[in-house]
């Protein structure tokens, strides 16, 4: 589903390279192998534009987090929030539309009874490291106050470290071989092993 009041987006450039945020979407999602298994999925869909004269039109190597905070209430007890953070560095994004994808697994859904989209999230998008240019900034509406965004900024940096490793990118899931067509490729830190 796209999400209604999206705030503004923004564009990363890398050498003229151009990539915005055009949506993000949230949905359960379940493979066929496996029907009794519900992941939750996070679609980050991307525009990109690379350079003009860049070889075979391609971005240079980009940085995509997401970042999640769900709240849940459940009856008789107190009111708590689950934080997550997570990323993926694609190798370059092809000219028009790219998705990167992050899942919740099945464990996380049936605990937390995930439906639709969480209360606060935000998706940076930032070009190769060392590059002189700030992240590209997409985030929930519910993030849209400054004073909002940075108390969700500090509860992220101490609580959703005991979420790591939860959240992850498509790579690391079942759904590795899905969507071939829009899916990029990515980088993998152990592959210079």
């Amino acid at each position: 589903m796209l999400l209604p009041g999206i705030m503004p987006v923004g564009a990363v450039a890398q050498n003229s390279d151009r990539v915005t945020v055009a949506r993000v979407d949230f949905r359960p999602v379940r493979l066929p192998q496996a029907p009794q298994r519900e992941w939750f999925e996070i679609l980050v869909e991307l525009e990109s534009r690379p350079a003009d004269g860049s070889a075979g039109q391609v971005t240079g190597r980009m940085r995509v987090t997401l970042e999640l905070s769900y709240e849940f209430s459940p009856v008789g007890a107190e009111r708590r929030f689950e934080f997550y953070r997570t990323s993926a560095e694609v190798v370059g994004l092809m000219a028009g539309r790219n998705a990167v994808r992050f899942y919740l697994p099945p464990e996380r859904v049936r605990r937390d009874a995930l439906r639709g989209a969480p209360k606060f999230w935000r998706v940076l998008v930032a070009p190769e490291v060392g590059a002189p240019v700030p992240p590209v900034e997409r985030f929930s509406e519910t993030l849209a106050d400054a004073t909002v965004r940075r108390s969700f900024e500090q509860k992220l940096s101490s609580q959703a470290v005991k979420n790591h490793g939860v959240l992850l990118p498509q790579y690391l899931t079942p759904f590795v071989g899905e969507y071939p067509e829009s899916t990029p490729a990515y980088t993998r830190a152990e592959a210079g092993r």
